[in-house]
């Protein structure tokens, strides 16, 4: 299944930080400085593209 670039942005950020973070929660405690550069506009658009990645069985952590 193909992801939508944003969801594919983020697929590849989560897959890496797998072996840098040990939970989730760490990872999105520096998601924004790390993967994306923070503006209220686009948490709309962040939020679809995780449900994309999670909906295609692809999140590299299991659903919290």
């Amino acid at each position: 299944m193909a992801l939508a670039p944003l969801a594919q942005h983020i697929f590849e950020a989560a897959d890496k930080a797998c072996s840098e973070f040990k939970t989730e929660g760490e990872f999105f405690e520096t998601f924004t400085d790390q993967v994306l550069v923070r503006s209220d506009e686009r948490e709309p658009g962040i939020a679809a593209a995780i449900a994309e990645i999670v909906t295609a069985g692809m999140w590299p952590w299991g659903r919290t």
